[in-house]
């Protein structure tokens, strides 16, 4: 039941700030009404979910992904044309404020404050992290039909595709709102992207570039509607209400459950801008906390299963209380509060000697040693993994961490300020590090004698037994 909550309010949640931030770009290019823009965009968003699914969806998000990166280069270009150029651009951030340009501090020991401290920046991407550990994104890992394309798009359509696009030409972009604050008139950080598409690009890159914006907002909003409805429709309606429903049943009360999610998402969009505000903060740190069953799962973290259950609730509510209540304190971001309370109440469990049942026990380490004979790692990858348990840490600290404030007064190449070149530097070597991580510790590489195992010997984990109507049966099988 809780992965079914987080599911529906984070494509609720989530979906509903997407189809608002669509309707504002929408305003600003065309004109049309705020409203009826977000309606219409919502509208064909759930038709081609609706229509086609999660094919169609991962279809459409493909293209919208090159579209996006395209946008966020082109808008970068421009903005760095209104300048002259590099040069004269670098020379001018060199004089911005140092507010602009530095980290405050590792940690500061108030609360109620947005402070980008090293801390508050590595807990914010912990919730950023939230969305691919959200139950959509898990759903569409294993919706793929191989894992092969995994580790090409991890180490390098995400990481450095990708990141070349966000540490330059996003950068451009903000920094060069702050130099243009008063010439565009910007009064909020939302009216930037809209500002620059209409004041400094011309007809047919702005048709681009709002394509590929507004593709960035659906290709975030679909996966999330898809996925949420299905996941409903499966974890409740199939196994509370219908259990001996067919696949025609489901697919039509999967896409009712779309249409309900998408209004939902558009009345809280529509009806409180506080509430959207609040609850798309919340949506991603929420995510965050399904990397505790994850954890179990995947990793084979020690905890009984009511750990698992208690953790991610108890999470969920550390979450809500340091974002509302005591907001961010000692400026950390309220995912990294709630996944410390929920590893802190999983792992407290497990000290109160609660156990799983013997039953359960066995089956978790038949099927540990069913998957360790399939992808367990060579010498020369486990050697990979050893050093690279240190280096992520590492990584993470310096990059993204509390040590990032070492940059600050750190190097400098290119024009680029002492912060920024540290990042780019550190990004680099993060390129390396998920090439590493990918292909030569093998987490993501997988060969092709263990996908015709993985494809011959299944084991299923659970089998759902048809029932009358209104009674599920999940019972634990053997291996098949």
């Amino acid at each position: 039941w809780l992965v079914v909550i987080t599911a529906f309010l984070y494509s609720c949640f989530y979906s509903a700030v997407q189809f608002m931030a669509a309707g504002a770009l929408f305003h600003w290019v065309t004109g049309f009404p705020f409203e009826w823009g977000a309606v219409f965009l919502a509208g064909v968003v759930l038709f081609y979910v609706a229509a086609g699914g999660l094919r169609a969806s991962t279809w459409v998000g493909m293209l919208q992904c090159i579209l996006l990166v395209a946008g966020i280069i082109i808008i970068g270009l421009f903005t760095l044309k209104q300048f002259g150029g590099w040069s004269d651009f670098s020379a001018k951030i060199a004089k911005l404020p140092s507010k602009y340009l530095e980290i405050p501090s590792m940690i500061e020991f108030t609360s109620g404050k947005t402070i980008w401290t090293g801390v508050m920046i590595l807990t914010y991407m912990f919730a950023l992290m939230g969305i691919q550990a959200s139950p959509a994104f898990t759903m569409w890992q294993f919706g793929n039909k191989n894992p092969r394309p995994f580790p090409w798009q991890q180490a390098f359509a995400s990481t450095f595709v990708v990141g070349f696009a966000l540490f330059f030409f996003t950068a451009f972009q903000g920094l060069g709102g702050v130099l243009l604050t008063d010439v565009l008139g910007i009064t909020k950080d939302s009216d930037l992207v809209p500002l620059l598409m209409k004041n400094y690009i011309p007809g047919f890159w702005l048709g681009l570039v709002f394509i590929g914006a507004i593709a960035a907002m659906h290709s975030t909003a679909a996966p999330y509607v898809g996925t949420g409805a299905t996941i409903i429709c499966r974890d409740v309606y199939f196994r509370f209400m219908r259990p001996n429903a067919g696949h025609a049943e489901q697919i039509w009360t999967s896409r009712l459950l779309a249409v309900l999610i998408t209004a939902v998402a558009l009345i809280v969009g529509l009806t409180s801008k506080a509430a959207l505000v609040m609850l798309g903060g919340l949506a991603t740190a929420f995510g965050f906390i399904m990397y505790l069953p994850l954890l179990g799962t995947i990793w084979g973290f020690r905890f009984p299963g009511i750990g698992a259950a208690l953790g991610v609730l108890a999470g969920m509510v550390a979450v809500f209380i340091t974002y509302k209540i005591i907001k961010y304190p000692l400026t950390i971001h309220c995912a990294g509060w709630g996944i410390f309370v929920a590893l802190l109440v999983a792992y407290l469990c497990r000290g109160l000697g609660v156990k799983d049942s013997p039953e359960i026990k066995n089956r978790q380490q038949e099927m540990r040693q069913w998957l360790d004979s399939i992808d367990s790692p060579t010498p020369s990858q486990r050697n990979w993994r050893r050093f690279l348990k240190i280096g992520v840490p590492l990584w993470y600290l310096f990059a993204i961490g509390p040590l990032a404030i070492l940059g600050n007064k750190g190097f400098s190449f290119a024009g680029f300020p002492p912060l920024w070149s540290w990042q780019i530097t550190w990004w680099l070597i993060g390129i390396v590090m998920m090439w590493a991580l990918c292909f030569k510790a093998g987490l993501s590489y997988i060969t092709d004698e263990q996908i015709q195992r993985a494809e011959v010997e299944q084991n299923i984990v659970i089998e759902e037994i048809k029932a009358p109507v209104g009674v599920a049966k999940v019972l634990p099988t053997k291996g098949k």
